[in-house]
């Protein structure tokens, strides 16, 4: 998805989950931004010249209720090849879409939670054809409050990308052969209920 139409489509589905909610079910939107681990092993194997950086990552998640949430992140990646005796760096932009069930720990004082969901992963390169692959993600949460509709909240979440190998001579994959990526997500944010 390109250009507008990924900004329009979340809108929609928002406001889609917006009138489906009962009244009674809080909603509650967390803009967040942190840096993205993408797992280069693939790259590393096939060429130990080339590594892939942590870069940093935008999103949000709107949540209904205390335990279910959907989530969008972006990461700007760049590829970085030192092979041939000079360094050369291709650009792609990793899209993750994503649902999540969080499980709230009673602890005193602060919200601790669990984390895990399941949805995909794009992976668009800034020259070619990109790649699409399920991805499933746990991790954990807390939220500290900050006001009655405020609060601060910081996640850790690994992003496990079951990456399908491409066929063909495709030159920028996030893998070559039909791998399981760890990509790790640290990120922090304000939640603010609706």
């Amino acid at each position: 998805m390109r250009g507008p139409a990924l900004p329009i489509a979340l809108a929609a589905l928002a406001g889609s989950l917006a009138l489906a909610t009962p009244a009674a079910a809080q909603l509650h939107l967390n803009g967040y931004a942190g840096f993205y681990r993408f797992d280069d092993g693939p790259f590393e194997d096939f060429d130990p010249d080339r590594e892939v950086d942590p870069s940093p990552l935008i999103g949000a998640r709107l949540g209904i209720g205390d335990r279910f949430e959907i989530g969008y992140g972006f990461s700007p990646i760049t590829v970085e090849d030192a092979g041939f005796g000079e360094a050369l760096e291709r650009d792609a932009g990793v899209h993750l879409f994503y649902g999540a069930f969080n499980y709230h720990l009673p602890i005193p004082a602060v919200d601790l939670f669990l984390s895990a969901g399941g949805g995909i992963v794009r992976l668009e390169p800034e020259e070619g054809d990109g790649s699409t692959d399920p991805l499933v993600n746990f991790g954990a949460g807390v939220t500290f409050p900050i006001s009655p509709l405020l609060l601060f909240r910081a996640d850790v979440k690994d992003h496990i990308d079951f990456c399908e190998g491409q066929e063909g001579d495709e030159d920028f994959t996030a893998c070559f052969d039909d791998e399981t990526l760890h990509n790790v997500e640290v990120s922090a944010g304000l939640q603010i209920g609706l």
